[in-house]
């Protein structure tokens, strides 16, 4: 018999997977991504530090509009109300003694995680490694976050099939699953240690002694100017404590 919490792992495991190759996706972008990368990040620290609940709104209709142009509405939708769930659970003793900060903590959490997906969605992966080139990132950097990206599938593919053989191979009763699921992690990290290994040698091995591809540079688009126009209200409203 399926354990609930086997079932419960594996069900959120293969959501995370679907969730992210649906918005790594390369499309072309509405924007220039230069632009779009900018704009998110000013979206998510402006909802994340703001004073009121107008400012937050701003950042999660801006992700709403980007998922929607880019038809990712139904990821963006589905990592917000995750992101609005476990805001809540964290916030759930503060709401329930009626702390007035709590709800604002949660519009905060769920703006920021808004904003940054419907850049994301966007973008995809390809496009956002694209736009930190072009706001001249250190290399190395975009280089590790590129990998960390296209690893965040496998990643949980793996973990869902370690969690598959685990329950086939279980024989004791369903109050074992628990500690089953957590003794994963140790198998999980032992095997990316390796595969890092040895995708490190093979990356050095090719690319020995290749010369680096110039930078891009910044093409400004019509679609820009009415992204910094959003931007620098949402920046007056930040700054008026709304």
């Amino acid at each position: 018999m399926k354990s609930r919490a086997f079932s419960f792992f594996q069900a959120f495991l293969e959501a995370v997977s679907g969730v992210a190759e649906e918005l790594s996706s390369a499309g072309k972008p509405p924007a220039s991504p230069w632009a779009l990368v900018l704009v998110g990040l000013a979206a998510d620290v402006e909802a994340s530090y703001a004073s009121g609940p107008a400012t937050p709104a701003m950042a999660i209709a801006l992700g709403a509009v980007l998922a929607a142009t880019s038809r990712k509405l139904r990821g963006w939708l589905t990592v917000t109300l995750v992101s609005a769930f476990f805001a809540g659970l964290v916030a759930l003793p503060a709401l329930l003694r009626g702390d007035p900060g709590a709800p604002l903590f949660v519009l905060r959490a769920v703006a920021a995680s808004s904003a940054f997906t419907g850049v994301l969605a966007s973008l995809g992966w390809l496009w956002l490694l694209r736009g930190l080139e072009e706001l001249r990132l250190p290399r190395g950097l975009v280089w590790e976050l590129g990998l960390t990206l296209r690893a965040i599938p496998v990643f949980a593919r793996d973990a869902s099939r370690m969690l598959a053989a685990r329950e086939a191979r279980l024989l004791a009763s369903s109050r074992a699953s628990w500690s089953v699921v957590s003794s994963v992690a140790g198998d999980l990290l032992l095997a990316g240690v390796r595969r890092a290994r040895a995708l490190q040698m093979a990356l050095e091995a090719r690319s020995f002694g290749e010369p680096l591809a110039p930078r891009r540079r910044l093409d400004p688009r019509p679609a820009d100017a009415a992204l910094i126009a959003w931007a620098l209200l949402m920046t007056a409203v930040f700054a008026g404590g709304a």
